[in-house]
């Protein structure tokens, strides 16, 4: 079975392969554009995408966003993370952590799939 990813991120694609390679299931990357909502849930931006590809007729894809949620700064850049690596980078976010001794930070990802079962 082949499922695509639609990412920008190619990297992505390969984690995908990595995690779903030993069930038989081959990733095929696929820029395929759709409106990703701005809001600061990485459910809801999986959420809004999966309603706006199932809409196209889209069969057997994946997507998935994710982001660094730093604690000393109430969870940014969160599901900004790209946007703010792109824009003022590390040096950016070390500057607002400026005098900061907690540090610490998760990484979170959310993903949602949707494909036909196929005898």
């Amino acid at each position: 079975m082949k499922l695509k990813v639609i990412t920008s991120n190619p990297g992505k694609v390969a984690e995908f392969q990595e995690m779903f390679g030993d069930l038989g299931i081959e990733m095929e990357h696929a820029k395929i554009p759709y409106d990703e909502v701005q809001t600061s849930e990485l459910e809801e931006v999986v959420e809004k995408g999966m309603e706006a590809l199932r809409a196209t007729g889209l069969r057997d894809f994946i997507i998935d966003d994710s982001g660094m949620f730093v604690d000393a700064l109430k969870g940014f850049p969160g599901v900004y993370s790209a946007y703010v690596q792109k824009t003022v980078g590390n040096d950016g976010v070390l500057t607002l952590m400026e005098g900061v001794e907690d540090r610490r930070a998760v990484f979170n990802a959310a993903s949602d799939a949707i494909w036909a079962v196929r005898p």
